[in-house]
């Protein structure tokens, strides 16, 4: 099956808190959504796709 993307948006916001020893980051929070919506180029039936993220660090101590 194929199907054509007939929209795609993602958005976003976040801070973050990097120590350039580490690895990873220190302290921070980002979120994210995305939605697509895809048509069946044979029927026009549309699917959508949601999904909202959230991504938080902290340090361990």
């Amino acid at each position: 099956m194929t199907l054509d993307v007939e929209n795609y948006e993602i958005t976003g916001t976040g801070e973050l808190t990097v120590d350039l020893r580490a690895a990873l980051p220190v302290d921070g929070k980002t979120e994210s959504s995305t939605q697509a919506v895809y048509v069946d180029p044979d029927t026009g039936k549309r699917t959508t796709y949601d999904e909202d993220s959230v991504l938080e660090f902290s340090n361990a101590d």
